[in-house]
């Protein structure tokens, strides 16, 4: 838009114009005019073969002059200087560049020069000095090694960036006369001291040093930068502070984390009244002095990682707008009362602090405390007064190996949102846990001593989350069932639990319930009362399985059934159900008796409102594949024709369609799952229709695995029905090798066992037009019987040969599907009762 009005009154003459973005344009104006007074701006961003910018004198009223990612600029013109209107000069990225005609310091208007990412530049020149309106200057990852003294005559200048020019070494004695310098970047340089002059930059008010690994020694004067309010040293060698560093008093951020030779903090320290955030992480700090606590304004302290810190300051107490205090793995054991005095702290964290062992008893005074955290210390217990913190949020005392006991008095704090006692040696917790009104998720995962809830907990109405992941519980009370806001209760690998309260069936919210490797028997009839139940998870519960699904459970969308002894029992499940987990299945009939009914009657129920992708099943190849799929298409796609009519056979129910995959494995990617994706295609007469699914699956699985998809009829526009005469099926994923891949339609009489068949497929491919067989034969894709075709593409009842429903096609090559009576009925139906499935997922 903007070339177009800058074009719009000399369309043919760019000398006329006052922006030229074209070298071709330039070359113009340039042959056609020697005077180019209403030129402003001139952009040859990425010209890449522009090697010299040719004379500018012509160009008395330029303004902005852009050159970025010229790479093979060798030189600016010295009329450069003739600009004096110039106000912007960008160089950036110009790889070949190396130094500026000393005529750059006649630019007595420029304002920002941007030299940043060329590589080769290495001086700047002396005059450079000269340019009294420059307020930016960006030399970043430049090869500059030092700068003139001239450069303290840019009285204008605010901003200077030089980091990550590793050859810069000396920052020269005169920049300290450049009095309107605000911002100055020597991060990632080779510098190893400041001049004493630096305090002399009275406007300064961000210096940062941080990855300058030689750097070692703050200037004495330094304290005399009177506006500096950021001072970034991180990761540099300095060893100490001078007490000068006290009269920054408008400094608000002092950052030294991971300068390792760091010891002592300066005693005059504490005058920096304006003080918001001191930063010491993972320096050699073993203490701090008393006048620590004069910090009037700190807010931010933090100490992790100072592995040979062992003692907070009893003054620190004294820090009243302290609100962040990370002592995390620092040799710290106790802390002093007047911890308690810290009246504006939100967040404790003592997390790794392997000797700290007690609690302040006066801790219990910070009434703002929002979060403590304790976990992996070696406290045992908590003092009474912790009832006492008021605001507080969440309490974690995680793998706290020798926690015991939680104090009686712990119920009074009733802003409690979320209590972790995970991996504690804790055996029981007080009746008062039931005073925590707001308490959202307790975790007690992992503690092997823990035996027995408290009857008093069904009291908690907020609680959300309860996670009891192996513990010797064996039970839970009644009064479980009155948590009216419990979403998840997990309680897998309780090895001790044997049952269910009766009462359970009461949690109306809970949305996931684990019982996974359980000694659980049964449940009670009333679990059909979890109208919100999604998630039901009993794998591992070997002595499980009596007629304990109820297809009342309308919302249930996952089951984990894997390893349940589930063989001549009865499964009634709701048509919500989406994903089955029953691997590993060790009956091969009853994996291929689940999985059929899993598709046919999801395919029967399918209504108007389910029109999508379904998955059918993840299971590994080993477990019966070859009694599932007897001829499949060799690669990662498959085409086949449909019959004539097939959308106006009220039986035709949908598709199922089917791959073998394996994952491949590589050290470059670690990622615990991939996705894998299958596209149906439905086309013929120049009409198309197309759909995707996307699965994830587990990374973990090294064996070969099959996946299986339902995709229901009418989830297939109606419009075009008639015009479609062949499907295709493609998958594909990174990092999976597709072996193979099957095709077919299900139609409601194969509920009596007959096989369902569709016509052979087809591949694109030279050998695509091969199916082979579970037995190693190959069968012509075009292989006719005298009547009608028999191409067998999945088989989940592992029927075999030429039976059930055929292919008929007559004289007239109309394909019509018809069923054959007079064929047995060779498998006899599972004695499962109907799977009310409408999209399930079954891995096996």
């Amino acid at each position: 838009m903007g070339c177009e009005i800058v074009r719009e009154k000399f369309p043919d003459e760019p000398n006329q114009w006052s922006r030229l973005w074209d070298p071709h344009d330039i070359q113009q104006a340039l042959r056609t005019s020697k005077d180019l007074e209403r030129l402003k701006v001139i952009d040859l961003s990425c010209s890449r073969n522009l090697i010299q910018m040719s004379e500018f004198s012509s160009m008395p009223n330029l303004e902005r002059l852009i050159l970025e990612g010229c790479v093979s600029l060798i030189d600016i013109h010295p009329s450069v200087g003739n600009m004096k209107k110039l106000t912007t000069l960008s160089l950036r990225f110009c790889d070949q560049l190396k130094n500026l005609p000393d005529s750059i310091g006649y630019l007595e208007s420029l304002e920002s020069l941007d030299l940043s990412d060329c590589s080769k530049f290495v001086k700047f020149p002396e005059k450079g000095g000269n340019m009294k309106s420059l307020m930016k200057l960006d030399l970043r990852f430049t090869a500059i090694k030092d700068l003139p003294d001239s450069i303290g005559d840019l009285e204008s200048l605010e901003s200077l960036n030089l980091s990550f020019c590793s050859k810069f070494e000396k920052f020269p004695e005169k920049g300290g006369n450049m009095k309107s310098l605000r911002h100055l970047c020597l991060r990632n340089t080779a510098i190893k001291d400041l001049p004493d002059s630096i305090g002399d930059l009275e406007s300064l008010m961000f210096l940062n040093l941080s990855g300058c690994s030689k750097f070692e020694k703050f200037p004495e004067k330094g304290g005399n930068m009177k506006s500096l309010m950021e001072l970034d040293l991180r990761y540099t060698a300095i060893k100490d502070l001078p007490d000068s560093i006290g009269d920054l008093e408008s400094l608000r951020l002092l950052d030294l984390s991971g300068c390792s030779k760091f010891e002592k903090f300066p005693e005059k320290g504490g005058n920096m009244k304006s003080l918001v955030e001191l930063d010491l992480k993972n320096t050699a700090i073993k203490d701090l002095p008393d006048s620590i606590g004069d910090l009037e304004s700190l807010e931010s302290l933090d100490l992790s990682d100072c592995s040979k810190f062992e003692k907070f300051p009893e003054k620190g107490g004294n820090m009243k707008s302290l609100k962040w205090l990370y002592l995390t793995n620092t040799a710290i054991k106790d802390l002093p009362d007047s911890i308690g005095d810290l009246e504006s702290l939100l967040s404790l964290h003592l997390s790794d602090c392997s000797k700290f062992e007690k609690f302040p008893e006066k801790g219990g005074n910070m009434k703002s405390l929002m979060k403590l955290d304790l976990r992996y210390t070696a406290i045992k217990d908590l003092p009474d007064s912790i009832g006492d913190l008021e605001s507080l949020r969440l309490l974690d005392l995680s793998d706290c190996s020798k926690f015991e006991k939680f104090p009686e008095k712990g119920g009074n704090m009733k802003s409690l949102k979320k209590l972790f006692l995970r991996n504690t040696a804790i055996k029981d917790l007080p009746d008062s846990i039931g005073d925590l009104e707001s308490l959202e998720s307790l975790d007690l995962s992992d503690c092997s001593k823990f035996e027995k809830f408290p009857e008093k907990g069904g009291n908690m109405k907020s609680l959300m989350d309860l996670d009891l992941t192996n513990t010797a519980i064996k039970d839970l009370p009644d009064s479980i069932g009155d948590l009216e806001s419990l979403k998840f209760l997990v309680l897998s690998d309780c090895s001790k639990f044997e049952k269910f309260p009766e009462k359970g069936g009461n949690m109306k919210s809970l949305i996931h319930l684990d019982l996974k490797n359980t000694a659980i028997k049964d449940l009670p009839t009333n679990i059909s009362r979890l109208k919100n139940l999604e998630r039901l998870m009993l794998g591992g519960c070997s002595d499980l399985w009596e007629g304990l699904i109820s297809n009342q459970l309308c919302n249930l969308q996952k089951l984990n059934i894997s390893q349940c002894k589930m063989a001549g029992q009865i499964l009634v499940l709701p048509s919500s159900l989406q994903e089955i987990d029953a691997y590993p299945c060790t009956s091969k009939e009853d994996l291929s008796g689940l999985l059929w009914l899993c598709h046919l009657n999801w395919l029967k129920s399918t209504t108007e409102e389910l029109k999508c992708w379904k998955l059918g099943a993840v299971i590994p190849e080993s477990n019966g594949i070859p009694e599932w799929i007897r001829y499949q298409n060799m690669g990662s796609e498959v085409t086949t024709e449909l019959p004539t009519n097939w959308y106006e056979d009220p039986d035709f129910l949908g598709f199922v369609v089917s791959c073998v995959y394996r994952h491949i494995p590589t050290s470059d990617f670690d990622e615990p799952y991939l996705f894998l994706e299958c596209e149906l295609n439905l086309h013929g007469n120049g009409f198309e229709f197309k759909d995707e699914c996307c699965h994830g699956y587990s990374c973990d699985f090294k064996d070969l695995m099959v996946w299986v998809w339902c995709y229901p009829k009418i989830a297939i526009p109606k419009e075009h029905h008639h015009k479609y005469t062949h499907i295709n099926a493609s998958f594909e994923s990174y990092l999976i090798n597709i072996k193979k891949c099957g095709i077919n339609l299900i139609f409601a009489g194969d509920q009596q066992n007959h096989m369902p068949m569709l016509e052979h497929p087809q591949n694109s491919g030279d050998n695509g037009s091969a199916l082979q067989d579970t037995d190693g034969n190959v069968h012509g894709a075009n292989q006719d019987d005298e009547h009608y075709h028999i191409p067998i593409v999945l088989d989940l009842l592992g029927n075999f040969g030429d039976i059930g429903s055929v292919i008929l096609e007559g004289t007239d090559g109309n394909r019509k599907r018809r069923r054959d009576d007079s064929l047995p009925d060779v498998v006899e139906e599972p004695h499962y009762k109907r799977l009310g499935a409408p999209n399930t997922h079954l891995s096996l």
